[in-house]
């Protein structure tokens, strides 16, 4: 696991990075929440939010596949 992060957020890490391994660009809120198994597309918003608190990942808001690893 990750450190600093929770299972879950280690997982949405791993699914990201993964997603962009295989398309060249990240997933949208739709695919992770499909991918998670999360009916809550604020359930996602928060997760990536807490993810960027924490330095693993930036995305700009509005903007669609944003999501950049660091």
């Amino acid at each position: 696991m990750t450190l600093g992060v929770t299972k879950r957020q280690a997982e949405m890490l791993a699914i990201i990075r993964t997603y962009i391994d295989e398309h060249g660009y990240s997933p949208s809120y739709v695919e992770l929440a499909d991918a998670m198994n999360i009916k809550s597309l604020g359930n996602i918003h928060d997760k990536v939010k807490a993810l960027q608190e924490r330095g693993h990942l930036e995305y700009r808001p509005g903007a669609p596949r944003s999501i950049t690893l660091l």
